[in-house]
């Protein structure tokens, strides 16, 4: 996503908007089946982390792929690491939570039956 016009902390703000609504969306597999999905969002600022497209988008991949690793269902913009933010928090704040590798949670227990087709 491009977001022109704005900087990185103002980009972390739309970035953690839309990682929460995407973490607290709940989509139906099948009648009676539930489950919901997270997303991590690397962040990168023109002129800043970079001058060229190309570069830009390398940066903000690399920073996804670094929030990934930490846990994933997080925002990180590149330059700062987990030890300077953790969703999108400042480290120290009581509220953040640790860093940890999350499980998928559902909300139904009962096993998916996958079918052959055809």
């Amino acid at each position: 996503m491009i977001l022109p016009n704005i900087g990185s902390s103002e980009a972390m703000v739309v970035a953690e908007r839309i990682r929460s609504r995407v973490a607290s969306t709940v989509v139906e597999l099948a009648p009676g089946k539930t489950d919901t999905f997270t997303v991590s969002i690397g962040i990168a600022s023109a002129p800043s982390d970079a001058r060229d497209r190309v570069e830009l988008l390398r940066i903000a991949d690399a920073a996804l792929y670094q929030a990934k690793t930490h846990g994933r269902n997080r925002c990180l913009v590149a330059g700062e690491s987990f030890s300077e933010r953790v969703d999108g928090v400042p480290d120290g704040n009581s509220d953040a939570p640790p860093i940890t590798r999350r499980r998928r949670r559902t909300r139904n227990t009962a096993p998916i039956e996958l079918k052959r087709v055809g």
